[in-house]
């Protein structure tokens, strides 16, 4: 008679961990489901034309009609050209093209002494060199032109500044350091009332490595000791979230771990004994004194 129940329990259990397994499953491939198509949606949205683009001009069409036709497209001159000459306007001179092509859209004309420079420098005759021509401008203007050793200290001046300056100020922001791991956990400990003692061994975590933690305010744990402790005080996900954070590690959609362990947090099922089983069977890290 006990023999029989006892077959009977365990078949129960077998089921019972088979659905589960299913389920956690069923979870991890609705997870891979729907950032495939948010990775699909997005990179949709990015090769289609944004809303509000401006309708290609007729002139465009045209050239994009042509170049499948097989017509040669224009060159960049050209449509420049095209576009900046009205219908019915003599061509521009070389110069003028010289001029058009070097001078930006929208800024002014070059002044005369300008063109002159540029039709000399063409002519094979040396460019006056930037300090020349700052010279020359200033002079030009009624400006005295400055001495050799007024010029060399106004340069050596903005170096002196910018060397006070240079690179970040690091003992400022090291100064500037978040909360970490191990305060971090002693606060969450205090805010749902637990113990050390109660925390670690729901966590199922030993007793040394609690007290290294509790020590050692810069102690980097592993990710799966995190999650034993956040399955340990029952944490919501986003408190969960923080955790791991303050560990240094995030919950990805790329691992397998993360998945199952936000299932399990997200659902409040937080059997230590019953997600290390799951674990196992995905052949993943376990929680714990069990973690490998």
């Amino acid at each position: 008679m006990f023999e029989w129940l006892k077959k009977l329990q365990d078949r129960r259990k077998t089921e019972k961990s088979q659905r589960l397994f299913q389920s956690v499953q069923r979870y991890i491939d609705a997870v891979y489901e729907g950032d495939a198509r948010e990775n699909k949606k997005a990179s949709a949205q990015s090769t289609a034309i944004p809303t509000g683009a401006p309708a290609p001009t007729a002139r465009e069409r045209k050239e994009s009609m042509a170049i499948q036709a097989g017509a040669p497209a224009l060159t960049a001159r050209e449509r420049r050209e095209s576009t900046a000459i009205p219908l019915g306007a003599p061509a521009p001179m070389a110069r003028e093209r010289r001029e058009s092509t070097a001078i930006p859209s929208g800024a002014p004309a070059p002044a005369a002494s300008e063109r002159r420079e540029s039709t000399a420098i063409s002519l094979g005759t040396p460019a006056p060199a930037a300090r020349e021509r700052r010279e020359g401008a200033t002079i030009y203007s009624g400006t005295p032109a400055t001495a050799a050793g007024e010029r060399r200290e106004s340069a050596a001046a903005p170096k002196t500044a910018a060397k006070k300056t240079d690179g970040p100020d690091w003992e400022t922001l090291l100064r500037k350091t978040d909360e970490g791991f191990s305060d971090a956990l002693l606060r969450m400990i205090d805010e749902k009332g637990l113990t050390d003692a109660e925390c670690y061994k729901r966590a199922n975590v030993d007793r040394k490595l609690f007290s290294k933690i509790r020590s050692n305010p810069a102690y980097r744990p592993s990710k799966p000791t995190v999650f034993a402790f956040a399955v340990a005080m029952e944490l919501t996900l986003p408190e969960a979230k923080e955790l791991l954070y303050k560990a240094g590690f995030s919950l990805s959609h790329s691992s397998k771990f993360d998945i199952i362990l936000e299932y399990f947090i997200k659902n409040r099922r937080f059997n230590l004994y019953e997600i290390n089983e799951v674990l196992y069977r995905f052949d993943m890290p376990l929680l714990g004194s069990g973690a490998r």
